[in-house]
C-alpha cells in the first residue's frame, strides 16, 4: 500500500513536470491579435553615412524618432485590418557645411512644421497571422493630405515637397512595415529563410534573411542587403551598387506582436553620378519599443 502510494505521488509528480514543460515551451509562432487592441510603437533609428568625395571623408549623421499606433480593427478573411497612425516624429539632422537642424512635430519653429505635416494621417494595411502585408487602403488619401500640408511650408516654398513624400510610396511602407512585423514561419518552421523586395528611392533593394527561434519568445534574422539600380535626383542620374548585412532580434508577447525589435544594418558600396563615382559606408542602427494599451 505504501509503495503504491509512493508509485502514484511519482506519477503525479512528473505529470505535472511534463504540463509545466509543456507551458514554459509553448513556442510563439504567428499573432493572435483581437478586434481593438492598439499598440503603441515608438522607434529610434540612428543613420550614419560616411562619404568620400573628391578625397574628403564627409559624414551625414540623422536621428528620427517616432511615435506610431497601430489598431486592430478586425480580422476577416484570413486577415487582420490594421489602422496606422504616426503620432510624433523629429527628425535631427548634422550636415557638413550646414551644421545641426531638428524638425520636431512638437515644436514650434518654421522647419518644425514639416514634421507637423507627417503626422495624424491615418491608414490601412491588411495583415494575414503569419505578419505578410497584402495590401492597403487609405494611402492615396493620406499622402495627398500630407502633401497639400508640406506645400504651405519652408520647403514647399522652395520647391521640395515632393522630395518629404519620396517615403510614402506603397514599397517603402510596404518594406517598413514587413521589417517590423513579418516575422513568422507560415510552415511553422523554427529555421526558415525569409526574402523581401521592394523599390525605395527608385533603387531596387533585396533582403535574404536567414531566421531562427532563441528559445520561444524571440527570434533572431541574419539578413544580406544588396541595392543595385539608377534613380534621377536634382535633374541628375544616380546609380548605386552597395551590398552588406542586416541583424535583426525580434522579442515577443504571447499574442505574437513583437514587445522589441532590435536592427544594425551596415552597408557599403559607391555612388556614381556625371562620371564620378563616391565611395560610401551607411550604418543604420533602429530601436522599437512596442507596447499594448
Amino acid at each position: 500500500m505504501k509503495n503504491l502510494k509512493m508509485m502514484n505521488r511519482i506519477k503525479f509528480s512528473l505529470l505535472m513536470f511534463m504540463m509545466s514543460i509543456s507551458f514554459t515551451y509553448a513556442q510563439i509562432s504567428s499573432y493572435d491579435l483581437k478586434k481593438g487592441d492598439v499598440f503603441d510603437v515608438n522607434t529610434v533609428m540612428e543613420q550614419n553615412i560616411e562619404q568620400d568625395v573628391m578625397g574628403q571623408s564627409v559624414t551625414i549623421e540623422q536621428i528620427m524618432t517616432t511615435m506610431e499606433t497601430l489598431e486592430v480593427m478586425g480580422f476577416s478573411d484570413g486577415l487582420y485590418k490594421i489602422k496606422g497612425t504616426t503620432q510624433k516624429m523629429k527628425i535631427d539632422m548634422t550636415i557638413p557645411m550646414q551644421g545641426n537642424q531638428v524638425m520636431d512635430s512638437e515644436g514650434e519653429g518654421q522647419m518644425d512644421d514639416v514634421t507637423k505635416a507627417l503626422v495624424g494621417n491615418e491608414y490601412f494595411f491588411f495583415m494575414d497571422k503569419y505578419g505578410q502585408i497584402e495590401r492597403f487602403e487609405g494611402l492615396d488619401e493620406m499622402s495627398a493630405a500630407i502633401m497639400a500640408d508640406l506645400e504651405k511650408t519652408a520647403i514647399g516654398q522652395m520647391g521640395q515637397a515632393e522630395s518629404m513624400t519620396a517615403f510614402l510610396n506603397e514599397d517603402v511602407i510596404r518594406a517598413t512595415l514587413s521589417n517590423l512585423l513579418s516575422i513568422y514561419s507560415p510552415e511553422g518552421k523554427k529555421e526558415w529563410t525569409s526574402t523581401s523586395s521592394a523599390v525605395i528611392n527608385s533603387l531596387p533593394t533585396e533582403i535574404v534573411s536567414k531566421r531562427s527561434f532563441d528559445g520561444n519568445n524571440t527570434i533572431l534574422s541574419a539578413g544580406e542587403l544588396s541595392v543595385s539600380g539608377s534613380t534621377e535626383q536634382m535633374g541628375m542620374t544616380v546609380s548605386a551598387e552597395m551590398s552588406g548585412t542586416v541583424n535583426t532580434i525580434y522579442d515577443l508577447m504571447s499574442n505574437g506582436m513583437p514587445s522589441k525589435v532590435q536592427v544594425q544594418q551596415d552597408a557599403k558600396g559607391k555612388a556614381s553620378a556625371q562620371g564620378m563615382d563616391i565611395p560610401m559606408v551607411v550604418n543604420v542602427k533602429s530601436t522599437s519599443n512596442i507596447t499594448k494599451r
